[in-house]
């Protein structure tokens, strides 16, 4: 291999080992790793939010059809049949509470 090629080569590797040291030391801000937006789809009455996955759980609150959602993970819970899907899945928000996937 020709000297400037090999230099340039070993350049590229100790920059690119670099970067993957600073990606390991301070990773993703947590909200760009994993989460899903969502559209409200439940008609004039809104979705009921919940503090867990079920009906029986307190609602605290509704929101309206239209309503764009920040959804954190999916777990299972009651199954629900909805507008959208009947499905087992409950949408955990930013702020741990819960809409059922049957209405996103």
């Amino acid at each position: 291999m020709h000297r400037p090629l090999l230099r340039w080569v070993r350049s590229l590797l100790a920059v690119s080992g670099m970067a993957t040291v600073v990606f390991a030391l301070i990773g993703l801000p947590a909200g760009a790793a994993g989460t899903v937006s969502g559209t409200i789809a439940a008609g004039s009455s809104g979705l009921s939010v919940r503090t867990g996955a079920t009906t029986l759980s307190q609602r605290t609150g509704t929101l309206p059809t239209g309503t764009t959602i920040t959804i954190q993970c999916q777990v299972a819970g009651q199954s629900i049949r909805g507008r959208v899907r009947t499905t087992d899945r409950w949408n955990r928000l930013a702020d741990g509470r819960y809409v059922s996937d049957a209405y996103v």
